[in-house]
């Protein structure tokens, strides 16, 4: 069983990064496999919004997600850290989580989006997210004809129903996750707007068969998480519980 850890803090060796790794602990207890992951060393362009992952099944962007991508897909638990930098999560992790687009789609099944073979062989040639990321073309200069495939087919929905259609998902099913929120406030509840994020993006989206969200109050200087028992045994344990019964 594979477990791959994200750390969105930029700081190594802080509380954030020693949690993630005591979640990995407790899984690697279990006997799983464990791999660990620092968002700064990679390089992540931002989401262009183009929709250019509809048809492909992938971001066309040229940068280091596409060495994230495949464990993403192959890893059976997730463990996401982050801090709270002003009310939120960290900015690499926000960026990282946009990124993840592919992940879903609108277009996937032909079943349901009734494309011609012309249609779905120029929506795969299309190149707007990067012409986009390049700033050789405008978003009016270069449209976009995923987005307008997408904008029908939800259309098509919703002029019969009252709700917004579900995409389908293309990360598979029913993977288990760890999510540490770590913040030096007081509370628990202090970010239950950012828990609800997560747990919306990983359990609807996603579609994550379990899901444990820990928040780290009380978390300043680097040494802080190790001294809270109850905060270093809980972390631990979310490791085990992530790879037994599975």
């Amino acid at each position: 069983m594979k477990i791959v850890g994200i750390v969105g803090s930029p700081r190594k060796g802080g509380n954030t990064d020693v949690l993630v790794d005591r979640v990995l602990e407790g899984a690697r207890k279990e006997s799983a496999e464990v791999e660990k992951l620092y968002l700064r060393d990679f390089e992540i362009h931002p989401c262009q919004g183009a929709f250019s992952c509809e048809v492909a099944q992938k971001c066309i962007l040229p940068d280091d997600m596409h060495k994230i991508y495949p464990k993403l897909y192959q890893a059976a638990g997730i463990v996401i850290g982050t801090p709270i930098y002003m009310a939120n999560v960290s900015g690499p992790l926000l960026n990282f989580i946009d990124r993840c687009r592919p992940f879903i789609s609108y277009l996937d099944s032909l079943g349901k989006v009734r494309l011609t073979p012309e249609e779905k062989k120029t929506i795969l040639e299309e190149k707007t997210c990067w012409h986009l990321w390049q700033g050789s073309r405008t978003y009016s200069e270069s449209g976009s004809r995923a987005e307008e495939a997408m904008e029908a087919v939800i259309k098509s929905f919703t002029d019969k129903h009252t709700i917004h259609p579900s995409p389908d998902r293309r990360l598979p099913r029913g993977k288990k996750g760890v999510v540490i929120l770590s913040y030096h406030r007081h509370g628990e509840n202090t970010y239950q707007p950012v828990a609800n994020f997560f747990l919306f993006v990983l359990k609807e989206i996603w579609e994550f068969g379990t899901l444990d969200i820990i928040s780290a109050d009380r978390l300043l200087k680097r040494g802080d998480a190790q001294k809270r028992d109850e905060l270093w045994q809980r972390v631990f344990e979310a490791g085990r519980r992530m790879v037994q019964g599975s």
